[in-house]
């Protein structure tokens, strides 16, 4: 039996005014040749979804900064280095999951370097 089961990507961060103007400016100026993105989604703590769907921070965080990635820069990239480990929700390391995530990206005119963790700490003085 064959099922037709329709799914939806939201790339919401293309439409987010903000990154849209970055995107007008940087084209104004020409083309990007260096560009750090740096993403905190606060985790639940040792209970969160990456206990529940292993890969997750990939599939619901670092997906769309891949995404402004190929909007800014292009596709394909030359070579493309990826880390991940649960330095800090231990829990997430036997779920096959992460908390952080560092992601490097060479293209023949740029470099890219994507930093996501699902805990945030700050300070500020």
């Amino acid at each position: 039996m064959r099922r037709s089961i329709k799914i939806q990507i939201g790339f919401m961060r293309r439409y987010d005014v903000t990154f849209q103007k970055i995107k007008e400016y940087v084209s104004r100026i020409g083309k990007v040749r260096v560009l750090k993105l740096i993403t905190r989604d606060l985790g639940s703590g040792s209970v969160g979804i990456g206990m529940l769907y292993p890969g997750s921070i990939l599939y619901d965080l670092t997906i769309h900064d891949l995404d402004l990635v190929v909007w800014y820069v292009g596709f394909p990239p030359k070579r493309l280095h990826a880390f991940g480990d649960a330095l800090v929700i231990k829990e997430y390391k036997g779920a096959g999951d992460f908390d952080t995530v560092l992601i490097n990206i060479k293209y023949d005119d740029a470099l890219v370097n994507i930093e996501n963790t699902r805990y945030f700490t700050r300070l500020s003085l």
